[in-house]
């Protein structure tokens, strides 16, 4: 059951924010040459349970650390920004799981604000409706695009439109700004890395309209102009944005995707660590969330990287900001 204050919830992460993982346990997990001594690192670290299976270690982590966030938020539809990830997941796991005619229920991630079980119902029976107004249009759109037409990208453009401006109306409603600032750069570089896809696939001026959005530092009218014309027109357009550290992000993505990817977790985190002065409130937890979830990818990017024999130096470079 969640807490009913606040006080005793930012009381409970500070505890736990002793426990995140520092630069040191990166730096020792980055010294082991087998998986099986990294995982057994984590494990004493506390990632998982005992008898979790090292090839799911992350996902029931990341499952551990949303049971633990709805146990101890006093409100837990604060997290609706992040969740509405999960569910733009799940609706894609079930319209292409239904398309092949396979299961889907082994995709799904929790903590969803849409029940899976719901949207197959709603797609077998034309029954669009029951899903809500928010996404009842944008389901049947995708729904069409793959089941009908047969084409994923399309469908899978459908919902990533869609789930961002969500995300966006969900994080403007609660009037929290740390929880605004980080929704709003997650999303506004969403939407930049679907518009180089789109440059770099030549994607028609329909797509675009699909896929992309309209976000507060950068409309859909200039953005979809500069796809059009290629991927370097974007970043030159991104470059100019002159908000949510956009310089610095088209700087990094011409030296390379990798870097430019690392470039925008560490500027969430930027703002997830100014909650460390924040006494009471959403905002602890909001970066606690995004701490554990930093840190498992981080975790994750070792592991693999010892798995497939990677340049430790390389794999250093791909390392986030941590905010322990």
């Amino acid at each position: 059951m969640a807490t009913s204050s606040y006080a005793f919830a930012v009381g409970n992460v500070r505890a736990r924010e002793t426990a995140l993982l520092k630069k040191q346990d990166i730096f020792q997990l980055l010294s082991f040459k087998t998986p099986a001594e990294a995982v057994g690192y984590l494990r004493d670290k506390g990632f998982a349970y005992p008898d979790t299976p090292d090839a799911d270690l992350f996902k029931v982590e990341e499952q551990k650390l949303w049971e633990y966030i709805r146990e101890v938020a006093p409100d837990f539809s604060v997290f609706s920004g992040f969740i509405l990830q999960n569910d733009c997941h799940n609706i894609k796991s079930v319209l292409k799981c239904m398309s092949l005619h396979r299961e889907y229920k082994e995709l799904i991630l929790s903590p969803y604000t849409v029940e899976p079980d719901k949207v197959y119902r709603a797609v077998s029976e034309r029954k669009f409706s029951e899903l809500g107004d928010d996404i009842s249009d944008g389901v049947k759109e995708a729904a069409d695009a793959l089941l009908k037409i047969g084409d994923p990208q399309l469908a899978d453009a459908v919902l990533d439109g869609l789930f961002m401006k969500l995300r966006l109306k969900s994080a403007e409603k609660l009037k929290l700004s740390m929880l605004e600032t980080i929704i709003k750069t997650s999303v506004f570089y969403d939407n930049i890395k679907a518009a180089i896809r789109c440059a770099r696939a030549k994607k028609s001026v329909a797509f675009c309209e699909a896929c992309l959005i309209d976000t507060p530092e950068l409309y859909k009218k200039d953005l979809i102009p500069a796809v059009l014309k290629g991927p370097d027109e974007v970043l030159a357009l991104l470059e100019k944005a002159s908000a949510l550290g956009s310089a610095e992000a088209a700087a990094a993505y011409k030296r390379s995707p990798s870097e430019f990817e690392k470039t925008v977790d560490d500027l969430l985190m930027s703002v997830a660590v100014k909650a460390k002065y924040v006494a009471v409130g959403a905002e602890p937890l909001i970066a606690y969330l995004q701490a554990r979830l930093c840190e498992i990818k981080v975790a994750r990017i070792v592991v693999n990287g010892i798995t497939i024999g990677e340049d430790e130096e390389k794999v250093r470079e791909m390392l986030r900001e941590l905010y322990g």
